[in-house]
C-alpha cells in the first residue's frame, strides 16, 4: 500500500509542476487568474485534444457580452406574471426602434468531488443533470464553466498545503467567450474526468472561485455567478466551518457575485448504513442554508428521488432567477437621447430614464449603473420586461429634442 501510495504522489506532484509550466507558459500578461486556459487544457494531451480550449479573452467593447433578450417570467424568481400597467405608447417621432442586447449571464460550477458524493450514486446523477442542461435550448445564450473542486489525494502528503485559496482559482473547463451551446461539448467531456477526495475546504474553495468570476466580469463584461454544488461535509484541516463559507458568501454578493447553493444531503439521503451515525453528529440536515442567506440566494436540495433531468431543471431555474436587466447602449447612441421601451407586441412602451438607483422606489424606470456602464432596469421594470416574453427596444427619446 505504501508504494503505491508514493507512485501516486509522485504522478500527482508531475501533474502541479507540468499544470504550473503550462499555466505559465500560456498566461499573456502574467495575471494571478487564469481565466483562458483550465485544468481540462493542461491535462489534455494538447493540440486539437484540448477539452475546453483557448476561448479568447473578450475585448470587453461597448457592448460587451450579450445575452438573448428578454425571456419568458421566471418561476419561483419573485417576478410577478405581466401585468397591464405598461407605460403609454412611444410618440410617432420616436423611430428607428434597435433590439435591446441584454448582458450575458455566466454560470461558474464549483462541483464538490467529496468521496461522500461519488460513492453514493450522486455523481453520476449530477454530472448527466449538468450535460442536459448544458444541451437545453433554453440555456443558449448562457456562459457556462466548471472546476471540479478536491486537492487531488493531498491527504497522502502532509507537506501539500491545500488551504490556500489561490490554488481554487483556476477553472477545470473555463467560461468561454462563446456562451453555450458553443462549448457545450467541452463541458461534457471534461465531466468524464474526476477524483474523489476526503473533504473539500469549501471556504478557501469559494474565495477562489470569486477571483476567477470576478476577473469574468472584469473580462468580458458579463454577470457571473457561482453555484456551489456540494454536501457540506465538513472540513476538519482548513478550518472551513460552514459559518466561514457564509462569511466568504456574504463578501462576494457584496461585490455583486452571487453564490446559489445545490446541497446533496447525506442524512437519510444517498449514504445509508455507511456513515449515517457519524454524519447525524457532525452534518445536521441543510447546513448550508446560511451560504445562501447570505448571499442573497435561496438553498436548493438534491434528493434520492432527484433525476438528472432534475439537476438540469434546478440549474436552469437558477439561470431565469440569475438572469440579469441590464442592456447595453446601443453602439452610437447617447443614454441621454435614448429610452428603453417594454414590447407588448404592439408597439414600444418607452419606460421612465432615471439618474441613479435611489430613484427606483415605486418606479418602473431604468438607470445606468456607473459600474458596469449598461442600463439597468429597476425591480418593477424588470418585471414589465419578463412578463411581456420579449426582448426589449431601444427608442430615440424625441420628447425632449
Amino acid at each position: 500500500m505504501g508504494e503505491v501510495a508514493s507512485v501516486v504522489l509522485m504522478v500527482v506532484r508531475s501533474w502541479r509542476l507540468l499544470a504550473a509550466a503550462v499555466a505559465c507558459v500560456a498566461c499573456v500578461a502574467c495575471s494571478d487568474v487564469q481565466h483562458v486556459v483550465g485544468k481540462a487544457d493542461l491535462s489534455a494531451s494538447g493540440g486539437s485534444g484540448s477539452i475546453a480550449g483557448n476561448a479568447g479573452v473578450a475585448s470587453g467593447g461597448q457592448g460587451g457580452q450579450a445575452g438573448r433578450g428578454g425571456g419568458a417570467p421566471i418561476a419561483g424568481a419573485g417576478m410577478s406574471s405581466f401585468d397591464a400597467s405598461l407605460p403609454d405608447a412611444v410618440p410617432a417621432c420616436a423611430v428607428n426602434a434597435v433590439l435591446a442586447e441584454r448582458r450575458r449571464l455566466d454560470i461558474y460550477l464549483v462541483l464538490d468531488t467529496n468521496i461522500t458524493i461519488a460513492v453514493d450514486g450522486a455523481w453520476p446523477i449530477i454530472t448527466e443533470g449538468i450535460k442536459r442542461y448544458a444541451r437545453l435550448s433554453a440555456a443558449e445564450g448562457t456562459g457556462l464553466g466548471y472546476d471540479m473542486v478536491g486537492p487531488e489525494l493531498t491527504y497522502l502528503d502532509p507537506t501539500n498545503n491545500i488551504c490556500n485559496s489561490r490554488d481554487y482559482q483556476m477553472p477545470f473547463v473555463v467560461i468561454g467567450r462563446e456562451p453555450l451551446p458553443a462549448n457545450a461539448d467541452a463541458v461534457e467531456q471534461g465531466l468524464e474526468n474526476t477524483v474523489s477526495v476526503l473533504d473539500v475546504p469549501l471556504a478557501h474553495v469559494l474565495e477562489g472561485a470569486l477571483t476567477y468570476v470576478g476577473s469574468i466580469r472584469d473580462s468580458y463584461r458579463t454577470k457571473p455567478v457561482i453555484v456551489l454544488v456540494t454536501d457540506g461535509f465538513p472540513d476538519f484541516a482548513c478550518g472551513s466551518t460552514i459559518a466561514r463559507v457564509a462569511e466568504v458568501a456574504e463578501v462576494g454578493a457584496a461585490n455583486e457575485l452571487a453564490t446559489y447553493v445545490i446541497e446533496v444531503p447525506i442524512i437519510n439521503g444517498f449514504v445509508e448504513g455507511i456513515v449515517d451515525e457519524f454524519v447525524e453528529i457532525v452534518l445536521p440536515p441543510a447546513t448550508l442554508t446560511p451560504v445562501a442567506s447570505a448571499s442573497g440566494t435561496t438553498l436548493r436540495m438534491l434528493t434520492p428521488r432527484d433525476d438528472a433531468d432534475a439537476v438540469a431543471r434546478m440549474l436552469l431555474a437558477i439561470q431565469r432567477e440569475a438572469e440579469p436587466c441590464d442592456y447595453a447602449l446601443p453602439e452610437g447612441m447617447a443614454w441621454e437621447d435614448i429610452q428603453l421601451a417594454v414590447d407588448d407586441g404592439t408597439a414600444p412602451h418607452p419606460l421612465q430614464r432615471l439618474s441613479s438607483l435611489d430613484e427606483c422606489s415605486g418606479s418602473s424606470g431604468v438607470y445606468l449603473d456607473p459600474k458596469s456602464g449598461f442600463a439597468r432596469a429597476c425591480l418593477d421594470a424588470c418585471k414589465l420586461i419578463r412578463g411581456s416574453g420579449r426582448p426589449p427596444l431601444w427608442v430615440r427619446d424625441c420628447t425632449t429634442n
